[in-house]
């Protein structure tokens, strides 16, 4: 299995499991299993950020980024996660704000599907 971390990746797209073999033990069972559960997780997370991002619910947006920043620290999305941490804080102002969240959608639902095709998991888009 591949991280993608190498200079041909888009930014965006960089992530490493090493942080989560290392938990798994370098069980590659283990691994896809914790993946998954990662990427449902996940869609279940984006689909509650659309709805806050569309209804400009600021404050709950910001628990919600704050929840989501951790697993992608764990995969070393850095830039994604440097996104969420921006709008945990909730200092930007509001085209700030909306710009940041439409990025950080955007990226984590590149993401999610970019794990999902380098892991060939089955769960459903």
């Amino acid at each position: 299995m591949t991280n993608r971390d190498d200079n041909q990746t888009p930014d965006h797209l960089a992530y490493s499991v090493k942080k989560i073999q290392a938990f798994a033990q370098g069980d590659q069972t283990s691994l896809r299993l914790i993946l998954d559960s990662f990427i449902q997780s996940t869609r279940q997370n984006l689909q509650e950020f659309e709805n806050l991002l569309s209804e400009r619910h600021r404050n709950d947006l910001a628990e919600l980024a704050h929840k989501m920043r951790s697993m992608f620290l764990q995969l070393d999305a850095t830039g994604l996660a440097q996104h969420l941490y921006e709008l945990e804080e909730n200092r930007l102002n509001d085209k700030q704000w909306r710009e940041t969240a439409e990025v950080a959608l955007r990226q984590a639902k590149e993401l999610v599907k970019t794990i999902q095709a380098d892991y060939q998991l089955n769960n459903t888009p």
